[in-house]
């Protein structure tokens, strides 16, 4: 009897149990790594509160209890084996519904601090420095007279060197978006809000193009406010900034209606002949050549990129299109563009009688 065969079969039994058990092993670690990257659906928005301190365990538990995940024994399982809890960041979390196991471990330990908003402001382009600060006095922010006191009391130029000098007025830099204020805040955190925005949504190379074309930032800004005002079709923006590039160069008034608009102090929505010949009002592109003493809006990043990016057709005038009153007509010549300019007139007339009719 061979005695060596014994332990040949312990040693075959003791492999197979080996290979069985890593295979088990592999197994349970493939399905812990799949489960990470399960969703478990939940209907509403869940927060959670991870206080400083606080143990891997006591934090399965808290998920569970919420219906972020299923099992705190498999969660703690799946972060000691693909994350480190070390890293975790005490703070106040929020997850969606269909949020993943893998996702939550990301978001502690980036610390994606969820803050509630406490307020939300849209400023539309186009809106002047006025329209702002109303809409803020509507949201509470301050009075109409802390608000403007904010815009002088802090010597903006100084935190923001690329204004032009020091104002009154920041008319064109607050910039237009929506903004989501996590904690209420001051006028000057309001204000320093926006001009932040506008200094960071400006491309990178937009001062080295502006320094090439030798125009200085306020001149940009003023020049982005009057293409915002004139039209609100993007693929517009870069004709009418040659239109006004051209007629800077060739010494022609600009003869923009919005700008005299905005010099006029109480205005009430009818552009008379008197307001059109008007040499005080310093805004009358109609009578002072080049561009307005400030920028008259806050323009969007299209009007401004339009600035640097003008077309080169040889336009010098346009007007609103006969056909299409969101539209404008583009010309050359002075003959053309009048012609625009009647058929123009003749079509406002004929909308404004069709909409005078009664309704039978």
């Amino acid at each position: 009897m061979n005695r060596r065969r014994p332990l040949y079969i312990l040693v075959g039994v003791i492999g197979s149990l080996s290979v069985f058990l890593f295979c088990i092993i592999l197994f349970s670690y493939q399905q812990i790594q799949l489960w990470g990257n399960k969703p478990l659906s939940f209907s509403t928005l869940i927060e959670i509160e991870l206080e400083r301190g606080e143990s891997l365990g006591a934090l399965a538990i808290k998920l569970e209890n919420h219906g972020v995940i299923e099992s705190p024994v498999v969660f703690k399982l799946w972060v000691r084996l693909f994350s480190d809890y070390s890293r975790y960041q005490a703070g106040h979390y929020q997850f969606q519904p269909h949020t993943t196991p893998s996702q939550i471990d990301t978001a502690i330990r980036r610390g994606d601090i969820y803050e509630p908003v406490v307020l939300e402001m849209t400023i539309p382009e186009g809106f002047t420095q006025q329209q702002i600060l109303a809409r803020a006095v509507k949201s509470k922010i301050g009075t109409l007279e802390e608000l403007e006191h904010a815009l002088t009391a802090e010597n903006w130029h100084v935190r923001y060197p690329r204004l032009s000098q020091p104002a009154s007025s920041l008319e064109g830099y607050l910039f237009p978006a929506t903004y989501r204020f996590t904690t209420f805040p001051s006028p000057n955190e309001f204000i320093s809000t926006l001009l932040n925005t506008f200094f960071e949504k400006l491309p990178a190379d937009y001062i080295s193009a502006l320094e090439t074309m030798n125009f200085s930032l306020q001149e940009a800004v003023t020049m982005a406010s009057l293409i915002e005002r004139e039209t609100n079709r993007n693929e517009e923006r870069q004709i009418v900034s040659e239109v006004i590039h051209n007629r800077l160069r060739k010494r022609i008034a600009l003869g923009i209606d919005a700008t005299i608009i905005y010099g006029l102090k109480d205005f009430d929505g009818n552009l008379r002949y008197r307001h059109l010949n008007d040499k005080t009002n310093k805004y009358n592109t109609r009578i002072h050549l080049g561009l307005p003493p400030t920028p008259i809006c806050s323009p969007g990043l299209h009007s401004l990129k339009a600035v640097i990016t003008p077309t080169h057709h040889g336009f010098l005038y346009y007007v609103v299109d006969a056909n299409d009153f969101s539209r404008h007509r583009f010309t050359k010549k002075l003959s053309e563009h009048n012609r625009n300019v009647e058929a123009y007139w003749r079509a406002r007339k004929k909308a404004d009688i069709i909409s005078q009719k009664p309704v039978r």
